[in-house]
């Protein structure tokens, strides 16, 4: 077996024992996936930066990084990451926005009363 592949292993059960499925990768197919994924994290470091640069709440900054992050990991499981990760982005995005505003209003009332 060459020295730069790897070796994966994966314990399946089964009705009638135990199988193992060996699987191996080339390092070379690992280091270009690994420059893959840093592309996606440069292109969502583009996209998420004006986002950020509008955003004056720090918490809701943190939360907007969290969701680019679920964004790029969803993205990364699909055939396509590159075209399929802006979308996930701007959804994800718009979900964290609504929520935080929900959360304001809601603790706005909240904070009011107890003063």
């Amino acid at each position: 077996m060459k020295e730069n592949s790897i070796i994966e292993q994966t314990l399946k059960p089964s009705w009638y024992g135990t199988a193992f499925e060996v699987k191996i990768t080339s390092a070379c197919y690992v280091a270009k996936q690994r420059g893959v994924r840093e592309e996606l994290q440069q292109l969502k470091t583009r996209l998420l930066r004006p986002i950020l640069e509008a955003t004056r709440d720090p918490e809701l900054g943190h939360r907007l990084r969290l969701a680019a992050n679920e964004a790029m990991a969803v993205a990364w499981m699909r055939p396509h990451p590159f075209l399929l990760f802006p979308y996930l982005l701007e959804q994800k995005v718009n979900e964290v926005q609504q929520w935080f505003q929900r959360q304001k209003q809601i603790l706005t009332p909240a904070r009011s009363f107890a003063e």
